[in-house]
């Protein structure tokens, strides 16, 4: 089938409990549900009465001051998660829900689901050229890690939000022989939650304003999984139609 070149993988981000801190990494294995070690912890409401438990930085922003990380790297699925937390100690995951449920004045418990703890799909992309023309709207930098994206791919030279235009067709990452390949579904619909600075979950409101007015609350895409394998840093993309 025909393709094109489109971008650069520049970032790949894991967040191994939803809502804190991501880890950065050079590469990642990709499964069927999504990335090697990402989003498999999550802190849900034990009185939750929604389809949507997951406790998150929108109800404890300081959730963004912790700072989880593999035991393992090497294998991330099945690693042990350690967590750095505000204060400057380093505990096991298990060891934080005390000290989480003080700060929420709820009762939670930690959940762990191997097939991850998605709001919507396995895989979040999101480009260079969309987090610069909400930049260039701001006047001032604006960190990526705001948006929560496992991919950021740089796109120099395509036109402002190049991967709204990416909707039902599929990315090639890479030219191996374990070359991802993922179908662009969903535009993300964004919330609040771009609006906490990733390190100190101090409140912002102008990056959703941004967000809201150039592209109608929708930044970044999801992406269900076509084809297996790994994804690295300086993989080339490329567009082609499903």
């Amino acid at each position: 089938m025909n393709k094109h070149f489109v971008a650069i993988v520049k970032e790949i981000n894991l967040y191994p409990v939803k809502s804190m801190r991501g880890v950065s990494v050079e590469q990642a294995d990709v499964y069927w549900y999504g990335l090697n070690g990402d989003r498999k912890y999550a802190f849900i409401h034990d009185d939750a009465k929604s389809g949507f438990p997951w406790l998150t930085a929108r109800e404890l922003p300081t959730l963004l001051q912790y700072q989880p990380y593999f035991i393992d790297p090497t294998s991330p699925l099945t690693s042990d998660i350690r967590v750095l937390t505000p204060s400057g100690e380093d505990v096991a995951l298990n060891d934080i829900q005390n000290e989480l449920t003080r700060a929420y004045s709820k009762p939670i418990s930690l959940l762990k689901l191997m097939r991850g703890t998605f709001d919507c799909m396995p895989v979040s992309i999101i480009s260079s050229s969309s987090l610069s023309r909400f930049e260039t709207s701001l006047d001032e930098p604006l960190d990526s890690r705001r948006f929560r994206s496992n991919l950021v791919l740089e796109t120099k030279g395509l036109e402002y939000f190049p991967e709204h235009s990416w909707l039902d067709k599929s990315l090639v990452f890479g030219e191996h022989s374990s070359a991802v390949r993922v179908s662009v579904s969903h535009q993300i619909k964004r919330c609040m939650m771009i609006n906490l600075h990733a390190d100190t979950d101090a409140s912002n409101s102008n990056p959703l304003k941004s967000v809201v007015k150039l592209a109608d609350t929708r930044a970044g895409v999801y992406a269900s999984l076509l084809s297996l394998g790994t994804v690295r840093v300086g993989d080339k993309v490329y567009l082609q139609k499903t």
